[in-house]
């Protein structure tokens, strides 16, 4: 029996971890022998390559029977620590197998496994190795000697079947059951394992190991026919791209021209798979791969038999790139099939806009390809589906798609389209086919062409659409979905189609439904950017019941739009998941219900319109009710009644809903403010059913009243007993105020304190200051700002070494009263003196947020640390939450524009220098500890210099390329922020941020990795800051990966999609602290503002539109008056704003002089956001407040327990959300807050956010 030899050259016996045994060192002639002891690398076997046989010359003869073998080489460089120091070649059986070896050359380093495999026939019993050096030694490791079979070798039996080649590895079952075959039929080649994770597959050990070398082959048997080839590569080795370049062909046919497996795929041990077409005449399918760059790769090749198709006549659904699928509605989608060439791409993450996942998940991708699909000649709809499951933003992929050599697509942009990545989308067309085959053309402008599924269905001819009749009774329509019964027993029409305007789309979930019991309307829903339905009634007086329920976003201000029924504009600037959010329900997956009371209807057609102002709009259900028996029918224009002092009036229309049997006059009760063209209105048996209007104006009293909210009443004089004692609603009408009131503050200083920075408010109620040299003091206040005690805190300066500078100090929203705990950034600035200094020396990334808590806040817990900071003055700064309780930290940068300079310091930007960071401290198990590693290998020419007593990963001076050690749970949320000094996250959930711009003399601006410019200076600017956006200042570290960060954009360029995003204005230069003014005092002028100080001059206050994406106004504030001028600033209760003036070492407070309020006037609520489950402490800040006896505060109708009551402030402790239910007006998770004192009554509105959640970190 012909059995498998392994020897452990220069080694003894020894057993590997599969239970084979090799044997001592024996058969050599010459040589001697070299042991370590160090790990070997790309190997679990190292005892096996710790070992060598080495000398210039040396031979091995080992008896083995006469046959056919494959022989296994094993290598590492043990000895030598660069190329070129060793070189040898290997002869078997007296040919030339292995040319010039240079093991670590070939290896990448010393201490690295290299195995090397060939075949060989023995004639004479014994089997000749020889090893002769070119330069220094030659060495062997190991030699594995495996028979290939008796002589002669038989010639393999071609299959019919699927064949499958796990190249370079071992018989391998995959997750599907396929039997894959040890490597085979190949002439060359090395093979490589490693043993880390796969990405983009299942089937990691395909792509573990593989065959290696510049040039090789394989030679498989196969019957003669046509065969589809899928070729399995990843880069395994290389880690960046151009390294591997190489050639594939087929059949002497070049089928993959210069694949760059890392490029192509994306990164380093990412799967990627290749197919195409191959007609085999010779019983021999040859593959040939020959490389251009280093060495060809193959890891795994599947060869299926091609079957000659049928043509058929009906529906064709193919799953591009894919295996064969049912789909929810039962359709047979068959294995990808009849394409030319291609590659094909696969994901597992959730496709939204379908629910046919599997479909979108997986596609074939060149730039490239073609299908040609066999069908009966005729004329066809062909639907094919696109979702863009690689690239992150818009101009990535554009390709044209041609049927029947006719352009039917140009230039799709799928992600563009989609309105994102993994979002499905749908293109149609007509074709006619007159040759037995549809052919479809793919060809890509830019990057790669793609397609996830292809659907082509014989057209027929259509019926003629009949004439819709109008319905007597309620329509009720699950739009977008089936029919459907609902809990009440009323009975839903499917989605009537027929009804529907122009073009529109459907989307589907299977999530349960909040806030309804009814389910199915709100999970499927009809969407488009302009969706309009037109749906037969008769003439008469409806109720419109609009269903909604957001079902694919996940935040406020995504999808946002307008409702309008019969031309008059109902809902304005619709936004379904801030409507439907509360604190219970997050806005997704939440019903919401929005009712016209009121539609006529004339002409037989009801005509609903909603039109989207970002992104599309969409609804889910409709009812039209009609309305039934006596009414007078109110109207009001655009859904409300509005008027102005000495401005525009506005007008409301009445109606009778059935005919009366005499005259029915409504008389109008208006009041001294208002002012109507009609003071009352005559129905009559002949025009009871034609509307009358009323005109509605205010008297311009000149009087400075504020907003006013004032009513119409009316009455009715009739001898119809059916309207003689009916009730007609209140009109309530909006006067708006013409009489500005002039905003000013009173200003004074209320404290001293030394190089303040940073303050925020507690939810204590006190206002905790941080300064630069590590001390926070606590501030308690009086209605006027008095302070009444102090309580210094030495913490940071005690206990944080050589990091006291603080510059952010922030409190978690689900924090409570009576124990709070602060979070502190801070760090050391100027580390190394501020210039330039010797690289010899540390800078440490001595960036740190901490946790104060206990007693006099003198526990100490690190929460994230290793944050970089500038060798000058940026360094860790603002902190702010957001509403789950996550952490943002504003981190300046080490350079002025991303170009190492030794006037800013002499340090490189680093992985999170310049942006603003979020830390998931939400998350159990929270790690926030930051780690460093160099990248490897270093650029070329890069060095380090030697000597260092530290670790260079732990030195900024080398964060040009370093890189984060994976583990941690903070990341980079924004970049492109120079130094983003001052946060504020506010009431509309929106984070923005102060960046200071860049200035002359610090540095030159980067225009790309290696380019840069004079820097000229810029202003300073305000940013609305989104997830993953660029706002323009360079960071070349993180420029490697993300070239947009490479270049600088400065705020006078408008925003680039996906690529840079510009400021919503300018300020001038140093401008630092914001926050947002929620008071309403002045009439709310301010309210919703953002204020920004210039340091130690201007105060500016920012008008944002209704969304908060863009400037109306910016202002200075204190043009005319002081407010405040130091270098941070915050709101306070009862609409103060308060200075955190560092060059003058004290704390200001300016108080609003509101001189025309004289009633019980509610200002703002302190904190404006806490735990929903209530026991927390507030403050109401305000005028002419009563006594703790004439006093009530209900927050979103819950009544609140006061504590104490004075003329401007009122204290007290929230009541719980979680079990008592309460009323959210505007459905925006903003609650009103009431206050009933002296008698009168004062709300301010959508002023409390409860908060259902809870935090970690407190």
């Amino acid at each position: 029996m012909v059995t498998i030899r392994r020897i452990n050259t220069g080694g003894a016996a020894y057993t590997d971890t599969q239970g084979n045994l090799w044997e001592a060192d024996n058969y050599f002639s010459g040589g001697n022998v070299y042991s370590t002891t160090a790990a070997i690398a790309n190997t679990v076997e190292d005892p096996l390559y710790q070992n060598e046989r080495w000398l210039d010359k040396f031979s091995y003869a080992i008896p083995v029977e006469n046959g056919d073998y494959t022989v296994k080489l094993k290598f590492s460089e043990l000895f030598w620590t660069e190329p070129g120091q060793r070189v040898f070649d290997v002869k078997a059986e007296n040919q030339l197998v292995i040319d010039d070896l240079d093991i670590f050359k070939e290896a990448g380093g010393i201490n690295i496994a290299l195995d090397k495999s060939f075949k060989l026939k023995v004639t004479d019993g014994t089997l000749n190795l020889d090893f002769l050096a070119s330069i220094n030694n030659a060495k062997i490791d190991g030699i594995e000697i495996i028979p290939v079979g008796t002589t002669p070798t038989p010639t393999p039996t071609p299959t019919g079947k699927t064949i499958r080649i796990n190249a370079g590895g071992k018989a391998y079952t995959d997750s599907q059951g396929n039997v894959w075959s040890a490597d085979n039929y190949f002439d060359v080649g090395n093979t490589y394992e490693i043993t880390s994770a796969i990405a983009n597959t299942v089937e990691d050990p395909i792509y573990q190991d593989l065959r290696w070398l510049n040039k090789f082959s394989y030679a498989i048997p196969v019957e003669n026919g046509d065969y589809t080839v899928k070729l399995k590569f990843s880069e395994t080795y290389w880690a960046e791209a151009g390294k591997r370049v190489f050639d594939v062909s087929a059949e002497n046919q070049l089928k993959i021209d210069d694949l760059d497996v890392f490029k192509a795929a994306g990164g380093k041990n990412i799967a990627i798979d290749q197919s195409f077409n191959v007609k085999v005449a010779d019983g021999s399918l040859n593959l040939d791969f020959l490389a251009s760059v280093n060495n060809a790769i193959i890891n795994g090749i599947e060869i299926t038999p091609a079957t000659t198709p049928t043509p058929t006549g009906k529906t064709i659904r193919i799953n591009a790139g894919g295996k064969a699928y049912t789909d929810s509605q039962g359709n047979v989608w068959s294995a990808d099939n009849y394409f030319d060439v291609g590659n094909t791409y696969e994901i597992t993450s959730a496709i939204a806009n379908t629910v046919e996942d599997p479909i979108y998940q997986d596609l074939r991708w060149l730039n490239k390809f073609s299908y040609a699909i066999p069908v009966e000649n005729g004329d066809y709809t062909v639907k094919l589906k696109f979702s863009e499951t690689y690239w992150a933003e818009a101009g990535k992929r554009v390709f044209d798609v041609s049927a029947e050599n006719q352009l039917k697509i140009d230039d799709l942009d799928v992600f563009k389209a989609a309105g994102g990545k993994n979002i499905a989308i749908d293109q149609s067309f007509n074709v006619k086919v007159a040759d037995g085959s549809l052919n479809l053309d793919f060809l890509a402008s830019v990057n790669n062409a793609i397609i996830n599924g292809i659907e082509i269905t014989p057209a027929t001819t259509p019926t003629p659409t009949p004439t819709p009749t109008p319905t007597p009774g309620a329509i009720r329509i699950n739009v977008g979905g089936p029919a459907y019964t609902d809990t009440k027993g009323n009975k839903w029409d499917a989605d009537q189609t027929q009804y529907v305007v122009g073009d529109s789309n459907i989307y589907t979930t299977t999530a349960e439904i909040g806030k309804t019991e009814d389910d199915p309307i709100y999970r499927d829903d009809r969407y488009a950017q302009n969706l309009a339905y037109e749906i037969p009634v008769a003439a008469g007086n409806y109720r419109v019941n609009l269903h909604f329920a957001e079902n694919y976003f996940t935040d406020f201000n995504d999808r946002i739009f307008d409702v309008s029924i019969e031309g008059q504009k109902v809902f304005s600037d619709v936004d379904i998941f801030k409507q439907s959010k509360n604190a219970f329900f997050t806005g997704n997956n939440s019903a919401l219900v929005l009712s016209v009371p009121t539609v006529s209807v004339s002409d037989g057609k009801l005509n609903l319109n909603l039109d989207a102002s970002v992104n599309n709009a969409l609804l889910s259900g409709l009812e039209i009710i009609p309305l039934t028996g006596p009414q007078v029918i109110l109207q009001q224009t655009q859904g409300r009644t509005e008027v102005t002092e000495g401005g525009a009036g506005d007008s409301y229309s009445l109606v009778l809903n059935t005919q009366p049997t005499t005259n029915v006059t409504i008389n109008v009760v208006k009041g001294d403010r208002l002012v109507t063209d009609k003071t009352s209105l005559t129905f009559t048996p002949a025009n009871w059913n034609v509307p009358q209007t009323v005109t509605v104006n205010v008297v311009d009293d000149k009087i400075a009243q504020g907003i006013e909210n004032l009513t119409i009443s009316h009455t009715i004089s009739t001898t119809d007993s059916n309207y003689q004692n009916l009730t007609i609603p209140e009109l309530p009408v909006t006067v708006n105020d013409n009489d500005i009131v002039a905003i000013s503050f009173t200003k004074k200083t209320v404290a001293s304190i030394g190089a303040p920075s940073t303050a925020a408010w507690g939810p204590d109620g006190r206002l905790y200051v941080g300064t630069y040299s590590g001390e926070i003091r606590a501030y308690t206040f009086d209605e006027k700002y008095n302070v009444t005690n102090t309580q210094i805190i030495t913490t940071i300066k005690d206990k944080a070494g050589n990091k006291p500078n603080i510059l952010g100090i922030a409190f978690n929203p689900y924090d409570q009263s009576g124990s709070p705990s602060i979070y502190v950034a801070h760090t050391r600035l100027y580390g190394n003196g501020g210039g330039a200094f010797p690289k010899t020396e540390q800078s440490f990334y001595s960036g740190q947020v901490s946790i104060l808590d206990g007693p006099n806040f003198s526990n100490l817990t690190a929460l994230v640390t290793g944050l970089p900071t500038s060798n000058q003055d940026h360094g860790i700064n603002a902190l702010t939450f957001d509403q789950k309780g996550d952490l943002y930290i504003n981190v300046g940068s080490n350079t002025n524009a991303g170009v190492t300079n030794d006037n800013i310091g002499g340090l490189p930007e680093s992985p999170l220098s310049a942006a603003i960071l979020k830390a998931e401290i939400s998350k159990l198990g929270f790690k926030g500890a930051i780690k460093y590693v160099l990248q490897n290998p270093l650029p070329p020419g890069y060095e380090i210099p030697s000597g260092l007593t530290f670790n260079p990963a732990d030195s900024q001076a080398f964060g040009d390329v370093a890189n984060v050690v994976p583990g941690s749970d903070v990341s980079v949320y924004a970049s492109g922020l120079r130094n983003p000094f001052g946060a504020v996250f506010t009431t509309k959930g929106l984070l923005y941020a102060t960046d200071n711009g860049h200035n002359p003399g610090f540095g030159e601006l980067s225009t790309s990795a290696t380019t840069s410019i004079p820097a000229p200076g810029a202003p300073d600017e305000l940013n609305l800051i989104k997830k993953g956006e660029y706002y323009g200042s360079p960071n070349r570290n993180r420029g490697r990966t993300d070239d947009r960060q490479n270049v600088f954009y400065g705020p006078d360029k408008p925003s680039i999609p996906g690529v840079y995003t510009a400021p919503l204005t300018t300020f001038a230069s140093s401008t630092n602290g914001i926050d947002e003014y929620r008071a309403t005092t002045f009439q709310g002028q301010l309210r919703g503002n953002l204020i920004a100080q210039q340091w130690n001059q201007k105060l500016y206050s920012v008008t944002l539109s209704a969304d908060g994406t863009q400037v109306i106004k910016n202002t200075v504030l204190n043009a005319d008056s002081p407010v405040a001028d130091g270098l941070s600033v915050v709101t306070g209760p009862g609409g103060a704003i308060l200075g955190i003036d560092y060059a003058d070492n004290v704390i200001t407070a300016a108080i609003p002089d509101d001189l025309y309020i004289v009633d019980t006037t509610a200002y703002d609520i302190f904190p404006w956001r806490a735990p929903a489950a209530g026991g927390n402490t507030f403050v109401i800040g305000g005028k002419n407040f009563g006594n703790l006896g004439n006093t009530e505060v209900s927050i979103g109708g819950q009544v609140a327990k006061l504590t104490s009551v004075s003329s401007q402030r009122i204290s007290g402790i929230l009541p719980n959300f979680t079990t008592n239910q309460f009323s959210d007006s505007n459905g925006d998770g903003l609650l009103d807050v009431s206050v009933y004192s002296n008698g009168k009554l004062s709300v301010i509105t959508d002023a409390f956010a409860p908060l259902n959640g809870s935090a970690i970190f407190v």
